[in-house]
């Protein structure tokens, strides 16, 4: 078990408890990408974290490097081209292009194959040297495959570029939700030059390198205020806020308390 203290100058009370909220997803996430099980993230008292887990962990595991390292979100373009075919055949069996998504499914295994070491040799020639391979988070599906895209390595916005985020009606889909994101005024200028040059192409939300969600650019957008549409169930935007928001505040950890064999 262990304990983190929060650390955000300049917050007021609602946008601090915003943060820590923010904060709790991200470790959920981070730890079950690792591969802990029962992974239990809660807010206690005086600002601070409370995490606990259970299961193996590798001898270079790092808890303070895991839990306190902030957010890193960004936004890149992904790319669809010839090369998620040539990548795919790389990769061999199982390796399949899912033009739907816009990326490739590979078993689970392979995938981890590939995390647990540098990029092979062959694979990081096709890739290229300004693009990356990233998973793609997709809660409630088949956990023995996993969508990978080929996303680029420049970063059109960060995270610090967002100014709020939250859940609205979806316009096009009737019950459905979606995601309203304002941007700053620097945000608002750099959105609307990136969409401009990115119509019809997908705009990867990456944090910690993992694909939260890769929606189409439909238009340029020069009023700063984004709308991710893809028919969210409530818990699926109200997660995408938590993390739109981890990326946005300035939000620092602090491992504090350290309990138990680990």
């Amino acid at each position: 078990e262990f304990g983190l203290g929060v650390e955000a100058d300049g917050l007021d009370p609602q946008a601090l408890d915003r943060g820590i909220d923010a904060a709790c997803e991200v470790l959920r996430r981070r730890l079950e990408q690792i591969g802990v099980r029962a992974v239990e993230v809660n807010s206690i008292p005086d600002s601070r974290i409370r995490v606990s887990f259970e299961g193996e962990t590798t001898p270079d595991f790092d808890p303070k490097e895991i839990l306190t390292r902030r957010a890193q979100l960004e936004f890149r373009l992904v790319d669809e081209g010839p090369v998620l075919v040539r990548v795919a055949e790389h990769l061999g069996e199982g390796a399949l292009v899912d033009p739907r998504d816009g990326g490739i499914r590979i078993p689970a295994g392979r995938w981890d194959e590939l995390n647990a070491a540098p990029m092979e040799a062959g694979l990081r020639e096709i890739v290229g040297p300004r693009r990356l391979l990233a998973a793609v988070a997709e809660p409630g599906a088949d956990p023995s495959t996993v969508l990978v895209q080929c996303v680029e390595e420049s970063i059109l916005l960060s995270g610090e570029e967002i100014e709020t985020a939250a859940v609205s009606p979806d316009p096009d889909l009737p019950n459905a939700l979606s995601v309203q994101v304002k941007f700053t005024s620097r945000g608002t200028t750099m959105l609307a030059d990136a969409t401009g040059r990115s119509i019809g192409r997908r705009m990867a939300i990456v944090l910690d390198e993992r694909v939260v969600t890769a929606p189409v650019v439909r238009d340029r957008i020069e009023n700063g205020r984004a709308t991710i549409s893809r028919g969210f169930t409530p818990e699926e935007a109200r997660t995408l806020v938590r993390l739109l928001r981890a990326g946005a505040l300035p939000i620092e950890l602090r491992l504090i308390v350290e309990r138990g064999e680990r």
